[in-house]
This record gives C-alpha cells, sequence and structure tokens, in this order.
C-alpha cells in the first residue's frame, strides 16, 4: 500500500483512475483514496512515521493499536522486506 500511496504523483494521474487498472482488493483502494477502514489506520501511521509528525503518529498508532516504541523496529523491518524485491 505505502507503495501505491504515492502512485498520483508519480504518474501525474487522478488516483482513483490509476487504481481503476490495479487488481488490489478493493479496501485496499478505498483505504488509498482516503476512506476510513483498518488499511487506512495502517497507511496513515507509515506516513506519519516517514513525515516525522510525531504527534499525530502517537494519534494513529494508538487508533491502530500499535505500540509507538516498536515503530523504528517495525519500520526498518519492513524496509529489509521491500529491499528482497
Amino acid at each position: 500500500m505505502g507503495m501505491f500511496s504515492m502512485a498520483e504523483a508519480f504518474l501525474d494521474r487522478p488516483m482513483d483512475e490509476i487504481l481503476g487498472e490495479l487488481p488490489l482488493d478493493p479496501k485496499v483502494k478505498t483505504a488509498l483514496l482516503g476512506d476510513e477502514n483498518r488499511f487506512r489506520d495502517v497507511l496513515d501511521v507509515v506516513l506519519d512515521y516517514e513525515k516525522g509528525d510525531w504527534k499525530n503518529l502517537t494519534f494513529s498508532a494508538e487508533k491502530s493499536n500499535l505500540d509507538v516504541k516498536k515503530m523504528v523496529t517495525l519500520y526498518l523491518d519492513s524496509v529489509d522486506w521491500a529491499r528482497m524485491f
């Protein structure tokens, strides 16, 4: 999801148009369009972390039932995982 969250900027096309061409789960598409669901909650945590928005990160993490103290480890693990592909 994180990779697709920037597709609009990379492709200079509306997100709904891009997502219409991709075989993604409808819940993921909805989250990428900004609608509230579990996927969006997790994406908000990642985006807040990447932006260094610590105030919103605390709120987003609590909403997603994630431990803020584990965020660094989780983020670095996800970066390592992404490098494998």
